[in-house]
Formats: C-alpha cells, sequence, structure tokens
C-alpha cells in the first residue's frame, strides 16, 4: 500500500481543486453564489450499497458547487449517496450561518460516480466517507498540506467537525492518535465537558472507544464515514 504520508500527500493534491472562495464571490455575476445551501435540494436517489471497503453507488449524488460553504478539490472524485451529500450541506450550512467560521474547508475525495475502487484508497468506494483537510491557519498558502500541526487552525477545525457531530449521522471519524490531542484541546476550549470529549475522543487512550479513531495517514485531514441513510437497504455498515 505505500508509504501512509505519501498516500496522504497525494490524496491532499490541490491541482484540480476549484478557485477560491474570496477570488470567486468577489467576481462579477457571483451573487447567486451565495444563496443558502438547502439540502432538501438534494435529489432523491443517490444510494449507498455495500461495504465502504467493497461497494457501488447507484444513482450517484455530485457534491454541487457551493464556494461560499467548501472547495472541491476534485469534482470528479466528489460523487455521494443522497443522504451523504444533504449531511455535507446540512453541517457547512451551520459552519457558516450559526458558528461563523469562515476558514475555507477543502473536501477531498467521496466517491467516483459509481463508486467502487478509488486509488489511492481502501475505502470510499460506496458514497458514505469524505475528507476534509485541516482547516488552515490564516495567512497561509491555500495549497498547504497541513502535515505540521501549527499550520492548522484546531479551534476552527473543531467547529467544523462539530458540525458534522451534531447531524448525528457520523459513524467514525479518523484522524492520527498524535493529532487527537490538539483537537481534543480545541473541543474543551470551546467549552465540551470532559465527560463528553471522551465519549467523542480515543485520545488520550490508544485503541479506545471514542468515535474519533487513529487510522495512519490523517494528519492532515480528517476522513469521516457517515451511517447509511434511510431508504439504504442494500448499504452494509463498517
Amino acid at each position: 500500500m505505500g508509504d501512509p504520508a505519501d498516500r496522504e500527500l497525494e490524496i491532499m493534491g490541490m491541482a484540480h481543486a476549484e478557485s477560491a472562495e474570496d477570488f470567486l464571490l468577489d467576481l462579477p455575476g457571483s451573487s447567486g453564489l451565495r444563496a443558502d445551501a438547502n439540502a432538501d435540494l438534494i435529489p432523491e436517489g443517490g444510494k449507498s450499497i455495500g461495504t465502504p471497503q467493497r461497494g457501488k453507488l447507484h444513482g450517484a449524488i455530485p457534491l454541487p458547487p457551493r464556494p461560499h460553504l467548501y472547495t472541491r478539490r476534485h469534482p470528479g472524485r466528489s460523487f455521494g449517496s443522497t443522504h451523504t451529500i444533504r449531511t455535507i450541506q446540512t453541517a457547512l450550512s451551520t459552519l457558516r450561518s450559526d458558528k461563523d467560521v469562515r476558514t475555507e474547508v477543502m473536501i477531498g475525495d467521496i466517491s467516483l460516480p459509481s463508486g467502487g475502487p478509488i486509488s489511492p484508497h481502501v475505502s470510499h468506494q460506496s458514497g458514505r466517507d469524505v475528507d476534509i483537510r485541516l482547516l488552515l491557519v490564516k495567512g497561509l498558502d491555500r495549497k498547504t498540506v497541513p502535515v505540521d500541526a501549527s499550520s492548522v487552525d484546531w479551534d476552527a477545525t473543531w467547529t467544523m467537525v462539530e458540525s458534522f457531530l451534531e447531524t448525528g449521522a457520523v459513524k467514525v471519524l479518523f484522524l492520527d492518535f498524535g493529532r487527537q490531542a490538539f483537537l481534543h484541546a480545541a473541543a474543551l476550549r470551546a467549552g465540551v465537558h470532559p465527560n463528553v470529549a471522551r465519549r467523542w475522543f480515543q485520545w488520550p487512550q490508544p485503541g479506545g472507544p471514542g468515535l474519533i479513531r487513529h487510522e495512519a495517514g490523517h494528519r492532515a485531514h480528517v476522513h469521516i464515514r457517515l451511517v447509511c441513510g434511510h431508504n439504504e437497504p442494500r448499504c452494509q455498515g463498517s
């Protein structure tokens, strides 16, 4: 499978990324791009089949362009189930509207249009896995892959993670164990009670039962796996 750090650099590469929000939304004719995202407008029919490691997509839904919410790293690798795409819209609308976080959110790979194997991933086959780059501190080049913890705005990153947790749709979130310490500290700064944090995080106990779990090669991004949606009888948890 190669070195996890090298795979992460490939996963977070920006060669196909869209224009940054602060550039795009300053262009003439862009006012309509600021319209609020409505998850209910995401069409029905996108269904996850099988497991994330051995699955496919039926009626895949492309992650729509929403420059006021996020940037798509590679639109051709940003297809998911209806449930997944709606969850992304809901979480990031909350992040922007209710929590007032303005840092760029870079959405990485979800799945290919038909699902199935997608290099260099082991999973991401059934439209339920979402990679999101850790949110950068202000002033860095937007192409930065934040392999250094000092490159990450941990408070904004926790707020983004919390917005997904609040949807109730997160099955597991993968993040390098060492990086969990920074995210855990940000959660406590945000007022999360330590007893609640123990439910969310494996840290500081390696191999613990927390929903936020260690996975090698996840130093610069979080990998969010969502639960199966309603009306997905062929979706299998994993």
